[in-house]
């Protein structure tokens, strides 16, 4: 430990600490989506236009796709 420097020991630790806080929101926001039965409701509704299995998956792909595109 002696050779290491301090600061490269400070900026590891750092990248550590924000991948650990990503993928403990990303958690927190499965496990919500999972306990108030988002997809569930998603799905109910996409249901009702008479999609098939392949339409529904580009449907969601294009709105999350579209959505993330307007915070760029």
């Amino acid at each position: 430990m002696r050779c290491l420097p301090a600061r490269l020991i400070c900026c590891s630790s750092f990248g550590s600490g924000v991948a650990l806080f990503c993928v403990g929101t990303a958690s927190a926001f499965g496990w919500l989506l999972a306990y108030y039965q988002i997809p569930k409701a998603l799905l109910a509704g996409v249901a009702a236009w008479d999609m098939g299995p392949i339409a529904t998956g580009f449907f969601i792909s294009a709105v999350f796709l579209g959505g993330a595109s307007d915070r760029v």
